[in-house]
C-alpha cells in the first residue's frame, strides 16, 4: 500500500529532523516541564495537576514529577484550594513567568526560522496540515471516548 511507503519515508524524515536544533526546540514546547510551565502560565491560579495531566496526555505521576522539579526551581507554587480543600491549585511565580516567556520567544524564533526556510506557500500549507492533523486526531479521540462510555 502506498501509505506504508509514505510512513517509512516519514519516519526517515522525522529521524533527520531530530538532528536539527531548531526542530528539536519546536518539539520541546509540547513535552515535559516546558509544556507544563506553558499550560500553567496560561491558566495561572486556576489549574490543577489533573488538568495539566489531561492537557499533556500523560500520567498524573509524570506530571507530579515535573511539578516537583518546577517547584524546586521556584518556577511554580502549589496551594490547597480554599473553596475545596481536596484540590491543589498550581500557580506560576515571577521567575516562572520569565521562564515561560523565554520559552515562548525561543519557540516563536525557531518556528519563524523554519517557516521562512519553507517559503510562504509551503509554510502556510505546513501550518494547515498540522492543524488538520490535530483536529482529525482530537475528533477521533473524542469519538473513541464517547464510544467507550456507551
Amino acid at each position: 500500500m502506498y501509505y506504508t511507503e509514505l510512513a517509512e519515508e516519514l519516519l526517515e524524515k522525522m529521524i533527520l529532523a531530530n538532528k536539527s536544533k531548531s526542530l528539536v526546540k519546536l518539539s520541546q514546547i509540547g513535552h515535559g516541564e516546558i509544556f507544563a510551565l506553558q499550560v500553567i502560565a496560561v491558566h495561572d491560579g486556576n489549574i490543577t495537576p489533573g488538568d495539566i495531566s489531561k492537557a499533556a496526555c500523560t500520567t498524573p505521576a509524570r506530571i507530579a514529577a515535573e511539578l516537583n522539579s518546577l517547584e524546586n526551581k521556584q518556577l511554580i507554587t502549589r496551594e490547597i484550594d480554599p473553596s475545596n480543600r481536596r484540590r491543589i491549585l498550581v500557580h506560576i511565580t515571577p521567575d516562572g513567568e520569565k521562564a515561560a516567556t523565554k520559552n515562548h520567544c525561543e519557540f516563536i524564533d525557531a518556528a519563524v526560522m523554519m517557516l521562512k526556510q519553507l517559503g510562504e506557500q509551503d509554510a502556510r500549507e505546513y501550518v494547515r496540515i498540522i492543524g488538520k492533523m490535530a483536529k482529525t486526531q482530537n475528533d477521533a479521540e473524542s469519538l473513541a471516548l464517547k464510544m467507550k462510555h456507551l
